[in-house]
This record gives structure tokens, sequence and C-alpha cells, in this order.
């Protein structure tokens, strides 16, 4: 009865050591790496994932169950079709553009589960207001609601 979870906590550790391992961290454990980042269980396929900073889940509202959804599953739920897997790496290592601009998201979270790069997650707030009432740049977008050249 316990092998299901026991599983699902090695899959988590070895998530956690790959995302350590990813953003450089050479010094942290699996344990701390569990105390830094959210990770949740998708609701359709009920593998985890990886879902961003713990800190960036600070005070967000509570998750209805069908929004948990892993990349592969939120594919299947999208319009866009796109290559998302690799034929060395999986999934593990996509990168994915920012929702907000064209820059290379570094996050992945918020009330809505969003990708983020660096700037636009510094000023999230602003971006989302700007996302909601439909005034974000046209692309080429920058971060934080500029416009690139071109």
């Amino acid at each position: 009865m316990m092998e299901p979870l026991v599983q699902l906590r090695e899959r988590v550790h070895t998530l956690a050591t790959r995302r350590l391992h990813a953003d450089g961290v050479t010094t942290s454990s699996t344990e701390e790496a569990i105390e830094r980042y959210a990770f949740f269980q998708c609701h359709t396929c009920s593998i985890p994932y990886y879902g961003g900073l713990k800190q960036c889940q600070d005070g967000l509202h509570e998750y209805s169950q069908d929004e948990l959804l892993c990349h592969k599953c939120k594919g299947a739920n999208s319009i866009q079709t796109h290559p998302d897997t690799c034929p060395i790496h999986g999934k593990d290592y996509i990168e994915w553009k920012c929702t907000f601009c064209c820059c290379t998201a570094t996050y992945f979270c918020g009330s809505a589960l969003q990708y983020y790069c660096d700037e636009c997650h510094q000023h999230s707030g602003q971006v989302s207001s700007a996302c909601s009432n439909g005034t974000l740049p046209p692309c080429p977008a920058g971060p934080n609601l500029t416009r690139l050249s071109g």
C-alpha cells in the first residue's frame, strides 16, 4: 500500500536534484531542494512536476485540481501544437518563452502557473495586470512591458 507513495517521493527527490543541478546549485542537499522548490502532482496523469520556487507560491490562492497540469498535459489541452520533447532528455530541460514577452522563461509560477523571465517575474503584478487588460506590447516584446526594435 505504501509503495506508490514511496515511488512518488523518490520521483520528487529525483526532480529536485535535477533542478538543483540545472540551476547550478552544488552545495544543497535533496532535502534543501525540497524546501526550495514547489512540486505538484498532475491532475490528469498523476506524475509530479516542477512548479517553480516555493517562495513564489506564498500567498497565492488554493489551486483547484484541474489547474494542476504538467507540461505534457497542459500542452495536450493547448490550441498550439509544438515539439515539446527532446529525444535525449525528454521534457525535463525544455526552455519556454515568457508568457509576457519574447525572452526565455526562467520561472514557472504565479497564480496561473505561468512562465516568467527574470525581469517580468520581478514585476509580476504589473505584467499580469497588463495581460488582463490587453495592454501588453506587441511582438517583439521585451521584458517588463517594453517593445523591442525589429
